[in-house]
């Protein structure tokens, strides 16, 4: 009887859980109770759906399953949305377009064709940054890419639970780690783009402003998927 009443909460949850882009679909999110010990971050798409987050499931019941670790096919689909999904692609057109503003990219010229370089060097640079971290470095390291709820309310300890996931992540059993493969994803992100930049656009200092600007963004993606999605 307890298991049959507990099914519909199960099932909302997986339809719940795959409103968030940076999320794999439903075939592959299994949710199931676990022991009330473990860790609260690495939990998430549990629970009955709470209109007040919008869609999200009440923050009393995120503690009470868990999401089975994704396959290496699957990270490999997070690195996809989140290069190609309508919030990244409109953080490149932003940040072109505030590049070119301001002529911060000089080489990639003005008008129409340098907007299209800076776009375009954007979503190379990310594109390279979340294969080789979301990725290469999460499968063969072991870790989780997905972006974990705060299981806590308030204002501010979601927004603190969202800005550290940014350098601590989980691994596939719900540790918590280091977040290398964003860090070393970034720098190498940076790097390759380099290649396909103009000399003057190569100086270490625009790299080193390049490579901390791809951590706010990814702040501001916790963020947004913390309180919206």
């Amino acid at each position: 009887r307890r298991l049959l009443a507990e099914q519909p909460r199960l099932r909302l949850a997986s339809e719940v859980s795959t409103r968030d882009p940076f999320h794999w679909n439903r075939s592959t999110l299994l949710i199931q109770p676990v022991a009330s010990n473990l860790n609260p971050p690495f939990v998430g798409g549990c629970g009955t759906p709470n209109p007040a987050f919008l869609g999200r499931p009440a923050r009393a019941n995120l503690g009470s399953c868990q999401r089975q670790p994704l396959s290496p096919g699957g990270k490999f689909i997070v690195a996809l949305k989140r290069t190609f999904y309508p919030l990244p692609l409109l953080y490149a057109a932003a940040g072109a377009g505030i590049s070119q503003a301001l002529d911060s990219d000089p080489g990639f010229g003005q008008g129409g064709k340098g907007y299209a370089r800076r776009f375009g060097d954007r979503i190379g640079t990310r594109g390279i940054k979340e294969f080789t971290g979301t990725f290469l470095l999460a499968s063969a390291l072991k870790m989780d890419p997905q972006y974990h709820p705060s299981p806590r309310s308030g204002f501010g300890r979601r927004l603190g639970h969202a800005l550290s996931q940014v350098f601590v992540s989980y691994t596939d059993s719900g540790k918590r780690q280091f977040n290398f493969p964003t860090v070393v994803g970034s720098a190498i992100g940076v790097g390759v783009s380099n290649v396909w930049r103009e000399e003057r656009d190569r100086k270490a200092s625009n790299s080193a402003i390049r490579f901390g600007m791809s951590f706010g963004l990814d702040a501001v993606s916790n963020i947004f998927h913390e309180f919206y999605l």
